[in-house]
């Protein structure tokens, strides 16, 4: 979480390689990606940021774009919410045909699951 929220304030981002980080920090285009464990790769790519500081603003634009483009919470529920009624309505069910979901909300978005608006 602190990853992207790093990429939304528009942050250069250097960041080890492990787990799902490669799935959000592209190396050289919205960060740098770093070896587990290789201090010498963590200095070469924060000097190449400090030498070059167009270079690491441009990771930081890149970044945000990103974050802003990909993981936005209403138009990921949105399509989220499409592709349920989607797949459900192929076989003659839709979000309102299923027992417990959540009634339509002021604005056309639907919750797929009751629980939804408690975690707001």
């Amino acid at each position: 979480m602190a990853l992207m929220e790093a990429l939304a304030a528009e942050l250069p981002v250097i960041a080890t390689s492990i787990s799902g980080i490669p799935e959000l920090l592209e190396d050289g285009r919205t960060g740098l990606l770093v070896p587990q464990r290789d201090s010498a790769a963590i200095a070469n790519a924060l000097l190449r940021i400090y030498e070059n500081p167009s270079f690491g603003r441009r990771l930081a634009k890149a970044g945000r774009e990103k974050v802003l483009r990909e993981f936005n919470l209403e138009r990921n529920v949105a399509a989220l919410g499409e592709l349920l009624s989607r797949d459900w309505g192929a076989e003659g069910q839709s979000v309102h045909s299923v027992p417990g979901a959540a009634p339509a909300r002021p604005g056309g978005g639907q919750m797929a699951h009751p629980t939804a608006d408690r975690a707001r």
